[in-house]
């Protein structure tokens, strides 16, 4: 009984640029009331952009309410791309949400070291009943073997810690916060 012949299968000659590291920012604009302002960030993490199409995102949200979620991506055109990924949603306590559904679209600069484009997040129950809307901007910076831990990454603490929360000192904000389970 032998073994079969091993092949190797070459899925792509290159790379496409978006593939890599980045550290996003999603920051609310163009939301009418109660959403949150123009210029709340309403998420900041790391991204990761495989050459499979498919990507990872590592939220600053608490674990306890999902910190991570999975999507696929697709060029659109020159340097554009749209992402479409899911996070399942947790609140404070332990109790399942539902699913969200958070899509991108974006343009890469010229030199490959950041992108910009909007952001349209839906947060889903657990009977799929749309529980909040969101939209706005969405900025990426690439992340290399020589980015240092700066200043900048005392942002990304800032939201997931609770009493540096901006969203904490709107009041008509605050059922929004608790239907997507932000940290407070």
């Amino acid at each position: 009984m032998g073994f079969g012949r091993a092949s190797l299968l070459q899925v792509s000659d290159t790379t496409d640029p978006i593939v890599g590291f980045w550290q996003v920012t999603l920051t609310a604009k163009g939301n009418q009331p109660p959403g949150p302002p123009d210029g709340v960030q309403i998420d900041k993490g790391f991204s990761q952009w495989h050459s499979d199409g498919t990507e990872i995102l590592n939220s600053s949200r608490a674990p306890v309410t999902q910190s991570f979620c999975l999507g696929v991506w697709k060029k659109v055109g020159t340097s554009r791309y749209k992402l479409n990924h899911f996070p399942i949603s947790w609140d404070q306590n332990n109790n399942l949400v539902g699913v969200a559904n958070i899509r991108e679209e974006v343009t890469l600069s010229l030199d490959g070291q950041s992108f910009t484009g909007t952001f349209i997040f839906d947060q889903y129950d657990q009977a799929g009943n749309k529980l909040v809307h969101l939209i706005g901007v969405v900025n990426g910076t690439r992340i290399t073997v020589d980015t240092p831990a700066g200043s900048d990454w005392a942002m990304l603490v800032m939201a997931v810690e609770p009493r540096l929360d901006p969203l904490r000192s709107i009041p008509s904000f605050r059922e929004l916060v608790g239907k997507l389970a932000l940290p407070m």
